[in-house]
């Protein structure tokens, strides 16, 4: 009897850590050089020197729908750029060198997940994303 309360109070204990840890389905893992990251629930801006890796940003859309403008510019290099608003990770654009967009693109209410991946070294980016 004490072994099997002993195992349940173990697999108690981790599945409650598991659910406080808050995990995400994204993660950020990047190298940046001089840069400036921005990151609140209706915006997120990001400018770099250099940048290798990728980058989450998490919005909150609190409408049931709503409009998320972006802008983004890129002096050399390659990125992709995806979004994910609950029905997976959708591409959103790439960015090669010299290349500056500016869209928007409708949105349902809930988080919406921002993924910036560079597929090599880039240099002097800037990207920006609104919900309104």
């Amino acid at each position: 009897m004490k072994k099997y309360f002993n195992l349940i109070s173990t697999v108690s204990i981790l599945l409650l850590t598991l659910m406080l840890s808050g995990c995400s389905a994204y993660v950020s893992r990047y190298k940046l050089v001089a840069s400036v990251r921005t990151n609140t629930s209706k915006e997120a801006s990001l400018s770099f020197y250099s940048m290798e890796g990728s980058i989450v940003f998490k919005l909150k859309e609190k409408n049931d729908t709503g409009t998320m403008k972006y802008s983004m510019k890129l002096e050399s290099g390659s990125i992709n750029v995806y979004y994910d608003n609950g029905d997976g990770k959708t591409p959103l654009s790439i960015v090669n060198s010299g290349d500056e967009l500016t869209s928007q693109i409708e949105v349902k209410r809930g988080t919406i997940y921002i993924i910036i991946e560079a597929k090599e070294k880039c240099t002097n980016g800037s990207f920006k994303f609104n919900l309104e």
